[in-house]
C-alpha cells in the first residue's frame, strides 16, 4: 500500500485525502531518517507542513530531522517553541533534555527531566536519568 500511495502522492496527489498524504509523508520521513537521507526527509517535512502547518507530529519530525542534520541549536529552538505551545507534553521535555545533554548543558537537561517527571510521574526511567545526570554533573565539577 505504501508504494501505491507514494506513487499516487507523486503522480496523482489529487486522488489522496489529506490524511492519506499526511500518513505517506510521515512514513517517508521516518524511512529517510533511517537511511540517513536527512535532506530528503526535510523536503518531506516541508511538504507535510504545507499540508498542515500546525500538525504537531510534523513539527516534532522537523525538530528530529533538524537535530539529525547536525543543527542541534536550531532543533533546541524549535522544540522550545513546541514546549511553549504544548507545555503539558512530557515527551517534548524529554527530547529537549537529550539535546541539552549532548550540548553539555546538564543543568538545563535536569530541569527538563524534572518537568517531564512532574507531568508524567509514572514515566519509566526519568528518575534514573535524573540520578545519572546529577552524578555526571558532580563528576564534572
Amino acid at each position: 500500500c505504501i508504494e501505491d500511495c507514494r506513487y499516487l502522492l507523486e503522480y496523482h496527489p489529487e486522488k489522496l485525502t489529506t490524511e492519506e498524504k499526511t500518513n505517506v509523508l510521515s512514513l517517508s520521513i521516518f524511512s529517510h531518517i533511517q537511511l540517513k537521507m536527512y535532506d530528503t526527509a526535510m523536503q518531506h517535512v516541508r511538504e507535510l507542513l504545507k499540508l498542515s502547518p500546525q500538525n504537531k507530529e510534523a513539527l516534532v519530525l522537523e525538530v528530529l530531522v533538524t537535530e539529525r542534520m547536525g543543527r542541534r541549536q536550531a532543533a533546541i529552538e524549535k522544540i522550545s517553541t513546541l514546549i511553549h505551545q504544548y507545555p503539558d507534553d512530557a515527551y517534548l521535555y524529554l527530547d529537549r533534555a537529550k539535546m541539552y545533554e549532548c550540548e553539555n548543558l546538564l543543568d538545563l537537561a535536569l530541569l527538563d527531566l524534572q518537568a517531564a517527571q512532574k507531568l508524567n510521574p509514572q514515566q519509566y526511567g526519568i528518575e534514573s536519568e535524573i540520578k545519572r545526570l546529577n552524578q555526571l554533573r558532580e563528576k564534572r565539577k
